[in-house]
């Protein structure tokens, strides 16, 4: 079972990156945000284990409930793949990346991170772009973009589904 752990962002930074989802598809640059069951977040890590839900959200809980609710800045825009998606860079204070490395080895013991950007902090504004759409989603978000602090409210267990849908398992 594929499993990510995310981390919810506040509510002005929520407010922000729906407002663009929304603008975007008002603009037909991209819809795929507003499809569904998505929300705004930043992934922690990505994981395949076959541990039941049970012992997985028992580690969870046991390694997640300890962390901070860091703080972070948004500063920029960046991509990856070829034109397919579009995030907001994420800076955290130093000890975030030291806490993540200290628990993904944690828990690496029990789950195996298969996280293609597994050092890039990112919430994802575009995504599934036609390469057309990529140049004029750029040009929208960076004439409306503003540098922003936030804070993240809470971390999320999910599970995701072969079609890419999302379950929530747990959170703290």
């Amino acid at each position: 079972m594929e499993y990510s752990v995310v981390m919810v962002v506040n509510e002005k930074i929520e407010s922000v990156v729906r407002n663009h989802w929304q603008k975007m598809s008002d603009l037909n640059l991209s819809t795929y945000h507003l499809d569904g069951d998505k929300f705004p977040h930043i992934t922690y890590l990505s994981f395949d284990t076959k541990d039941s839900i049970e012992q997985v959200i028992y580690i969870f809980k046991k390694e997640f409930s300890r962390l901070p609710k860091y703080n972070f800045n948004i500063e920029n825009l960046e991509s990856f793949g070829v034109c397919k998606a579009i995030y907001y860079a994420i800076y955290f204070p130093e000890i975030f990346y030291k806490n993540r490395l200290s628990l993904i080895d944690k828990v690496d013991e029990r789950w195996h991170e298969n996280s293609t950007f597994k050092y890039i902090s990112h919430l994802t504004i575009a995504n599934y772009l036609k390469t057309d759409n990529h140049k004029k989603t750029i040009d929208f978000l960076e004439n409306d973009f503003i540098n922003l602090k936030g804070n993240i409210k809470n971390y999320l267990l999910v599970s995701i589904n072969p079609d890419k849908t999302i379950n929530i398992l747990s959170y703290v």
